[in-house]
């Protein structure tokens, strides 16, 4: 009967520590548990590459502004205060046209800082811009410069797939401003997108 007792008295404290144990790990399954994301494995991933694909794009486009920065500051080298209006006015012709009349420039100063206004003339820095109207600048700036540099002589402008987060009267703005450029100038468009290369027509290489 002793032995029998103490048996009895083992297995009950074996079976309380199971139950503490299962207990303290319930409310660790249920920390966790709240822990965890609401998104999917799959929706985690598919934001992940959506947030790679939107870096890749805006490092593109920093790159590009870093080049027309470059090509500004020679430009800037060569000429005075005065000489230098044609390209800001030829610039802002060309954002007025892209935006629709909704943006104009009225300055570039020595540092590269673009002096945009909206239509109800409140000055609009870079940085409160959505990504389409971001490219019409880009775009805009881009022709106004290659414009002053080639003037009357032939020459090349090219242009790597800058149409692509334009909305479409926007995207057929840009399409009719580079063909008539095109029209005195050789324009390279380098794109992954067929109904931009159809839009542009011209001739097509695919790669």
């Amino acid at each position: 009967a002793d032995e029998f007792r103490k048996i009895l008295t083992q297995i009950r404290s074996s079976h309380g520590t199971l139950i503490n144990t299962l207990a303290s790990q319930k409310e660790e399954y249920y920390e966790r548990e709240i822990e965890l994301p609401e998104s999917t494995y799959e929706e985690l991933c598919e934001s992940l590459k959506q947030a790679e694909n939107l870096f890749k794009k805006r490092l593109e486009k920093g790159k590009r502004l870093l080049r027309i920065r470059e090509n500004f500051e020679n430009i800037k080298l060569k000429m005075d205060e005065k000489s230098f209006v044609p390209v800001i006015t030829a610039f802002s012709n060309y954002l007025t046209s892209l935006t629709d009349g909704s943006y104009k420039a009225t300055d570039i100063d020595d540092d590269f800082n673009l002096k945009l206004k909206n239509e109800n003339e409140i000055d609009m820095p870079l940085s409160l811009l959505s990504s389409g109207t971001y490219d019409c600048v880009a775009l805009a700036l881009r022709l106004a410069i290659a414009e002053y540099i080639l003037g009357d002589n032939k020459g090349f402008l090219i242009l790597d797939d800058c149409l692509v987060d334009l909305d479409p009267n926007r995207k057929a703005t840009a399409v009719k401003l580079i063909n008539r450029f095109a029209g005195k100038h050789q324009v390279i468009f380098t794109t992954c997108s067929p109904d931009t290369a159809a839009l542009l027509s011209g001739y097509l290489i695919e790669i």
